[in-house]
């Protein structure tokens, strides 16, 4: 694979491949991308809602801040870091964001999410644990993550 530093509308330079075998679809890119969406809307513990329980608040409360390495954190907008003020209100800033973190995490301390495991060793759990979801139980419309070989045991 050949790659190439390409200039981003903010100019910084990200390594792009010139030619994926994907039809040209760029690899480096969308690993940037998804990789942390991952980590910002799954963990073992977070619960995906059914129609009865969800409301846009709910769903908002249910995303995940994480710590990201300085640069990867500065060159994503601080996305990562403090990605449940973006669900809670998306049209706030990226320099006002951190400020808007701290505010709701004061105001909602009971859940407000912050999982502070460093990112690759919660994407390594996220990957091996967090592979089918089940309903927690007849009366509860919440589907929680299991790993591949509790499921398989049901």
């Amino acid at each position: 694979m050949v790659a190439s530093v390409a200039p981003t509308a903010d100019t910084l330079p990200i390594v792009t491949p010139l030619y994926s075998g994907l039809k040209g679809k760029a690899l480096a890119p969308d690993f940037l991308e998804n990789v942390p969406s991952k980590a910002e809307h799954t963990d073992v513990d977070v619960p995906h809602l059914g129609n009865d329980d969800f409301t846009y608040m709910r769903g908002a409360f249910h995303t995940i801040d994480r710590p990201y390495p300085k640069l990867i954190d500065w060159l994503h907008h601080r996305i990562g870091s403090t990605h449940v003020a973006h669900h809670i209100d998306c049209t706030i800033p990226h320099y006002h964001a951190r400020a808007a973190t701290d505010a709701i995490a004061a105001a909602f301390p009971k859940v407000y999410l912050h999982e502070p495991t460093p990112i690759h060793k919660a994407l390594w759990r996220i990957a091996k644990d967090c592979i089918a979801v089940k309903q927690r139980s007849a009366d509860d419309s919440r589907y929680v993550f299991v790993p591949l070989a509790q499921w398989a045991k049901q």
